[in-house]
């Protein structure tokens, strides 16, 4: 049997050891957290658009504190204002805990000129304070807010509530929510007023910006619209090797000049892109400051990843579109389609991928009568049992409008004309300078000026099928 005594100073040299460990973990977590943030500050201006300086940091044994300024770059050098236009502040607890390896406290003002210019407007309410935590598994969780935020030069009045909102950011994706309870104006030409405002962003891989964006509104009100249930969401899905996206717009009841408006839906997609070409197009986007720093390699990549977006094909339509006005109601549809090149390389001819459908119908009482029958009498519409209705569709050189063929060669040749222009500007250099002679990359390119530049046919061969 061990001695009472033997064991009370074994658990206390275990308990001891455990304490050690922990702090000294602890500690090394306060060295990491600053190497990181240095890293971050170091980040190439080509890469973020911004300069992140000076950093302050001091680093103590479980906390640390610091202090930077970001300043916003337009272009290769050239700072939108002379030193910094924001100020982070921050201070971080390294103590590991059991749900977190470290907890920050955070805020973000004006500073400089923009402080300058702001703080006489709205005081010193322009800040946005947070607190939040890093997981054990590197995920950063955290809250914040804004007070209320008020501005007055004796004419107008704008009046922001409070605002709260969290975000999530885990490897390569992003959660964020935010709300705002109210926006008011007030001016001598005119009052606004909006009311629940609220953003949710889910974007599942934020390289290639799949995911989900909603933004809603709850009213929004002046003398001119009253609308309720505003909404705006956007979807972006992987398929394959290829990405889907769709825009929404709702409105659940308004009222603009007089007419009212209920259910009104109006989706936009954008379907079949390569994967791989916007990828590209993103990475040589973000590593040369939005193309103002492009290397002669970047701008070959960045020339052949859009012809190879186009040829691959690609689909752009509205898919729904439907609300009550007035007394009537609309409802249509529209699509264009790419269709996919022989060649992905080759030059882009749209005048021969290229069809196109749609449909609008206007029930009656959406319409004036007055301009109901101008629209017919010019033949923009005809009419049906209790509507009326315009149609059109493209392929080939083939033009149908509400059932009549017509304009086909005109729309071939305007394509053509297109066609031509676009393979121009995908052969230029995007760094060639205006006195320099225009290179065409003959050997790393593939699209020669001869092929760019020659016509398209206007009419194709008999027997010629749609792909």
């Amino acid at each position: 049997m061990s001695h009472p005594g033997k064991t009370l100073k074994r658990a206390t040299l275990a308990i001891s050891v455990a304490a050690a460990v922990w702090l000294g973990a602890s500690v090394y977590g306060s060295s990491l957290a600053e190497q990181a943030i240095r890293d971050f500050a170091a980040r190439p201006v080509s890469e973020t658009g911004l300069i992140i300086g000076p950093l302050q940091h001091d680093r103590g044994w479980l906390s640390s504190s610091g202090h930077f300024g970001v300043a916003f770059v337009q272009g290769p050098g050239d700072q939108l204002a002379p030193g910094p236009l924001m100020e982070v502040r921050y201070t971080l607890s390294h103590l590991i805990l059991p749900n977190s390896r470290l907890r920050v406290e955070w805020s973000v003002q004006p500073t400089g000129e923009l402080a300058d210019t702001l703080t006489p407007v709205f005081g010193d309410s322009l800040q946005i304070k947070g607190t939040g935590r890093q997981g054990h598994d590197g995920t950063m969780h955290s809250e914040f807010g804004t007070s209320d935020i008020v501005a007055d030069d004796g004419e107008t009045r704008v009046a922001i509530g409070p605002s709260t909102g969290s975000v999530v950011v885990a490897d390569n994706t992003l959660k964020l929510d935010w709300r705002i309870g109210k926006l008011a104006m007030a001016s001598p030409e005119d009052d606004l007023e909006l009311t629940g405002a609220t953003m949710a962003v889910n974007l599942t891989n934020t390289r290639i910006g799949t995911g989900t964006t909603v933004i809603e509104v709850e009213r929004i009100a002046s003398s001119a619209i009253d609308l309720q249930g505003v909404r705006h969401a956007t979807e972006v899905v992987e398929r394959a090797d290829r990405l889907d996206g769709v825009v929404q717009h709702g409105l659940r009841a308004g009222e603009i000049a007089g007419v009212s408006v209920r259910d009104l839906n109006l989706d936009i997609s954008l379907t079949g892109l390569d994967k791989a070409s916007l990828e590209t197009l993103h990475r040589v986007f973000s590593d040369t400051a939005g193309l103002q720093n492009l290397s002669p390699e970047d701008d070959i990549s960045f020339r052949k990843a859009l012809t190879t977006l186009i040829n691959s094909g690609l689909s752009i339509g509205i898919t729904r579109l439907t609300g009550t006005v007035g007394q009537g109601a609309v409802e249509g549809h529209l699509q264009i389609v790419a269709a996919p090149a022989n060649v992905l390389d080759g030059p882009v001819s749209l005048a021969t991928t290229l069809r196109a459908n749609g449909e609008l119908t206007l029930k009656d009482g959406t319409l004036p009568p007055e301009q109901a029958a101008i629209a017919v009498g010019m033949g923009l519409m005809q009419p049906v049992p209790g509507a009326l209705k315009a149609q059109f569709d493209y392929a080939q050189g083939v033009l149908q409008t509400n059932g009549q063929a017509e304009g086909g060669a005109e729309v071939l040749d305007t394509l053509a004309e297109a066609d031509a222009m676009l393979n121009v500007f995908l052969n230029t250099s995007l760094i060639a300078t205006d006195d320099e002679e225009v290179e065409k990359d003959e050997e790393d390119f593939p699209l020669m000026e001869e092929e760019a530049l020659a016509p398209t046919p206007t009419s194709l061969p008999v027997g010629e099928s749609e792909r």
